[in-house]
């Protein structure tokens, strides 16, 4: 067994790169998702007419454009029938931001027997909070398959929490703020779109206030669904 001499022992790691080539990175959309210290994202830093380049943002999961043009929701029967007309407001927000016709929200009738298998968005509420996380309003779950080396969203399950802890301390018209601004947050989440820094942004990773969408909203929605 060779043994590399003392005063090369800082380059092994190095030295024994040059003996094959390196595995190719796992995609960031490919298994567990990355982990991040708190605060950060992947699309963190942007300011308005500024988006940093990332080598991997075309292959991040989306939505197909025949499916993207006609997206179906389901809307669960436990939650507030007062919420839809918010609903519809923030579906509005969202199709302002994409190309004309590229992406348009179906609401659907009736509720799928089996929503696990929906093709398209799912919305349902939770009576109680998670354990350790009374703020939290609301979340985001997608699936993603590969379709022809492309990873595609198939699924997405919204969860919006009916009481959390915030909304003991706003007024009427402030708590329709917030539902609004949760609503399009995790829209944006189940069309693909992460978590930015600019605090003025829907996707503003630690906000619910935004419901007008920034420049840093926009930039994310386009480098995902390029027109």
């Amino acid at each position: 067994m060779f043994t590399l001499p003392s005063v090369l022992q800082p380059f092994a790691p190095l030295l024994a790169g040059a003996a094959g080539p390196a595995a190719a990175p796992t995609p960031p959309w490919q298994g567990t998702a990355p982990s991040q210290p708190q605060g950060q994202n992947t699309l963190e830093g942007l300011t308005p007419g500024v988006s940093p380049p990332k080598p991997w943002a075309l292959r991040a999961p989306h939505w197909p454009a025949a499916v993207l043009a006609q997206l179906p929701v389901a809307w669960h029967p436990n939650l507030p029938r007062k919420l839809l007309p918010l609903l519809h407001q923030a579906f509005s927000v969202w199709e302002g931001v994409a190309q004309r016709d590229q992406l348009r929200f179906k609401l659907e009738p009736d509720f799928p027997l089996k929503p696990d298998a929906f093709e398209g968005i799912v919305i349902s509420a939770a009576a109680q909070t998670a354990v350790g996380r009374p703020y939290e309003v609301g979340k985001a779950q997608n699936q993603v398959v590969v379709k022809a080396g492309t990873p595609t969203l198939v699924h997405s399950h919204i969860t919006l929490q009916l009481a959390p802890l915030i909304d003991a301390h706003l007024a009427p018209e402030a708590l329709q703020r917030r539902w609004l601004a949760t609503l399009l947050h995790e829209l944006g989440h189940a069309l693909g779109l992460e978590h930015v820094a600019y605090e003025q942004a829907i996707l503003y990773y630690r906000g619910w206030q935004a419901t007008t969408p920034a420049m840093a909203d926009v930039e994310a929605f386009k480098q995902l669904y390029p027109s």
